[in-house]
């Protein structure tokens, strides 16, 4: 029974739907390549689903007294995954992705690389709370780059950048949900600085320039039909009325799921 609650524990705060999206964004990178071979798609795309549920995990960990101050209930800080459990299941969940992801030069040093700044991620939200966003952004673009590199293909600038716009309006939002544990703890993020009406319309911009952007990057009628279905999705979550914040922020998830299926459709063949 223990063995079962700590497991349980240890799902939850591995956050399974964010860390399956960046799994089947390495995926599909790979499956929409005209060379795409499957099991070398199924092998990375769990690789980085091991590796985004790691990082979550350590997450949970470093910010247990931040999360406790705030009354937020996490499997950390109610005690149902304690700091050693975590991070051993951390380092065998990263290890484990390691094993699995084909060999090859540069897809394993994007992997490490993957690996190492997921563990360095909440340390650096706690010194540098206001760029932490960024960080964030610029990490969620390592499956796509992590799925070109294991099926030899490319995307164009581009798609990093409109990744990046989509994902900062997002974890803004996340800081403004946020913010009351984050200015008990000390963390000076966009929201506390500015405002949350500003921040609030900070994120929009940055989420919708970046939901636009992909109308501009994607190339094939499969990626316009997601980018669209993402956008409208998208659309409808921003302005629904009397949806609260939190139940906001997880109906985002699909709109997100869609839009980086799109941009993975991007991808082609290096020459």
């Amino acid at each position: 029974m223990k063995i079962l609650t700590l497991l349980r524990g240890l799902w939850v705060s591995g956050r399974p739907i964010h860390s399956v999206i960046a799994g089947c964004a390495t995926g599909a990178t790979i499956a929409f390549l005209p060379a795409a071979i499957w099991w070398p798609a199924l092998a990375a795309g769990c690789a980085m689903t091991f590796v985004t549920m790691a990082g979550f995990i350590i997450n949970d960990i470093y910010d247990k007294s931040k999360d406790a101050l705030a009354c937020i209930q996490r499997p950390v800080t109610i005690g149902l995954v304690t700091r050693p459990q975590g991070i051993i299941a951390s380092g065998l969940l990263i290890l484990i992705s390691l094993g699995l992801t084909p060999l090859h030069g540069k897809s394993m040093v994007i992997l490490s690389i993957t690996a190492a700044s997921v563990i360095l991620y909440s340390f650096f939200a706690r010194h540098f709370p206001l760029f932490k966003g960024l960080y964030t952004a610029l990490l969620c673009c390592a499956p796509l780059s992590y799925g070109a590199a294991v099926g030899g293909g490319q995307f164009p600038n581009t798609v990093f950048a409109a990744l990046v716009l989509y994902i900062s309006g997002r974890e803004v939002y996340l800081d403004i949900r946020d913010i009351e544990g984050d200015s008990r703890f000390g963390l000076k993020t966009i929201p506390v600085l500015i405002g949350v009406a500003a921040a609030r319309r900070m994120a929009v911009i940055l989420i919708v320039v970046g939901g636009l952007s992909m109308l501009v990057v994607v190339r094939s009628t499969l990626g316009y039909l997601l980018a669209c279905s993402s956008l409208l999705l998208l659309g409808l979550v921003l302005t629904w009325p009397g949806l609260e914040l939190r139940r906001r922020l997880q109906l985002t998830r699909m709109p997100m799921f869609l839009g980086a299926l799109a941009l993975a459709s991007t991808v082609w063949t290096v020459q």
